[in-house]
């Protein structure tokens, strides 16, 4: 069986370009110090570049109306999503992270982690699962990320087994937010349903992840206002911050709390004084790779109301989780979860399909099912200018509502580049042996004919659309 990835690896052998696109047109010519020929190649290269633009903008007024209905029709996600599209998808992922959980009781809080890791970046697009490239950086690399991140195996092998049974249409974003529920009904006992249908990302940043990932150290009011900025509320935040009743933490996200809190006083004076004195046992000064339990109450994990009792009695972790009850309406949050029979899991779970878990994500011409995964926006180094890589996915629905868009964007992004190269550019290299330019011009050959094709296959989804809006 080909091992399919959700983290590494690209569909294009180039890293720029995909194969598949019919290098059918290209500019003509040899060198020549004749500046008459020459000129004569600069205006026949614009002459094609204009007629072939022109070509596509005829149809560009159908295409967009085509898109924003399909987009009308189908920009919900749905339970049964891959009910027709692959059955087996859910239950395949089901079975995979349920024999994994079986063998490795860590992975849940992993999972979970992992996957509020990534929606909090972009939306749930998977694009924390990318690699890093050679002077580009993804998520992976992110102070919060870093040497912290469990789980990527895991996800890679499930991607593997559902491309098998349905190659190019089941998303790493939806594997990845299955596993993660998957894991934590296993490990604790309840369940949540999860809207499916998302679009996996091709750009990952480790400056977005740094920004957007909430610190161990923030304040109530930052915790708040971040939240906030992802859909969420106040209530929801300290329902989500329970999460943190399993799993392990790395000493340096306590470091400043125990020895650097102030100059006045070097340990945060919130810090029940026993359990400073126990993680100072546990974390040394200066130890940044050290990994201990997030609840010190139990020797064995358990998804429980623990972490709220630790908040109350000054023994949570993290800055930010002691921060959870620091305002007279967030306190009577955790003192209400801090009982037996408390809604905490009930409200967990609602939290859990909020929409900024359940987004169809993203929603550029540029989102589309990863199959291997596709390389993230970047620079090709030297002053090249670099263009996606294109997946086209078996299934004729994605063939349009994910490649078609891409194309096109890439082949308008292309037209401005080949105006410069064929004349904007006259002392530079003569624009025939240029390689962007001559796959330039073929993106836009490519664009033309799969857009009419995408037309075609429009046909009966248009009139779909139209009826369930009559």
């Amino acid at each position: 069986m080909a091992r399919a990835s959700c983290t590494m690896g690209c569909s294009s052998t180039s890293g720029v370009l995909d194969p598949k696109v019919p290098a059918t047109l290209v500019l003509t010519g040899t060198k020549s110090p004749n500046v008459a020929h020459r000129s004569s190649n600069f205006e026949q290269a614009e002459t094609l570049h204009m007629s072939l633009f022109s070509n596509m903008v005829s149809i560009w007024f159908v295409f967009v109306i085509g898109v924003t209905l399909l987009a009308t029709a189908e920009s919900q996600l749905s339970t049964n999503f891959y009910d027709s599209r692959c059955p087996r998808a859910v239950a395949t992922v089901s079975e995979a992270v349920r024999a994994a959980v079986a063998r490795d009781r860590t992975l849940p809080p992993a999972l979970l982690r992992l996957h509020f890791h990534d929606c909090f970046v972009r939306g749930c697009d998977a694009s924390v699962l990318l690699d890093s490239r050679p002077g580009v950086q993804g998520e992976k690399e992110a102070f919060g990320n870093k040497g912290s991140l469990r789980g990527f195996e895991l996800i890679d092998s499930v991607k593997t087994q559902v491309e098998a049974l349905c190659p190019g249409v089941v998303s790493c974003s939806d594997i990845l937010t299955l596993a993660a529920r998957d894991a934590i009904q296993q490990f604790a006992g309840f369940n949540w349903s999860v809207p499916l249908g998302r679009r996996d990302g091709v750009i990952s940043s480790v400056s977005e992840a740094n920004n957007d990932l909430p610190p161990p150290s923030l304040n109530f009011d930052s915790l708040v206002s971040l939240f906030n900025r992802k859909g969420f509320t106040m209530k929801e935040m300290v329902t989500l911050s329970g999460s943190h009743t399993i799993g392990v933490a790395h000493c340096s996200n306590i470091q400043s709390r125990l020895y650097n809190f102030s100059q006045a006083t070097p340990t945060d004076p919130s810090i029940e004084s026993t359990f400073a004195a126990s993680l100072k046992r546990q974390c040394k000064f200066g130890d940044t790779t050290t990994t201990i339990k997030m609840d010190q109450t139990t020797s064995r994990d358990t998804w429980d109301q623990n972490f709220y009792s630790n908040v109350l009695r000054g023994r949570a972790l993290f800055q930010s989780d002691d921060a959870t009850k620091r305002s007279p309406q967030a306190l009577k949050i955790v003192q209400n979860y801090n009982k037996r029979g408390s809604p905490f899991n009930a409200d967990f779970a609602a939290a859990m399909i909020r929409k900024r878990f359940s987004s169809r994500t993203p929603t550029t011409s540029r989102d589309w099912v990863r199959h291997f995964t596709a390389p993230f926006e970047g620079s090709r180094g030297g002053g090249e200018r670099s263009f996606p890589s294109l997946y086209w996915p078996q299934s004729s629905h994605y063939s349009f509502d994910a490649s078609a868009r891409a194309v096109f964007s890439t082949a308008s992004r292309c037209s401005q580049f080949v105006r410069e190269a064929v004349i904007g550019r006259p002392k530079a290299q003569p624009p025939w042996v240029s390689a962007d330019a001559r796959t330039c011009i073929s993106i836009h050959t490519r664009s033309l004919s799969l857009l009419i094709h995408g037309l075609d296959e429009l046909r009966p989804i248009l009139s779909a659309a139209a009826a369930s809006m009559i």
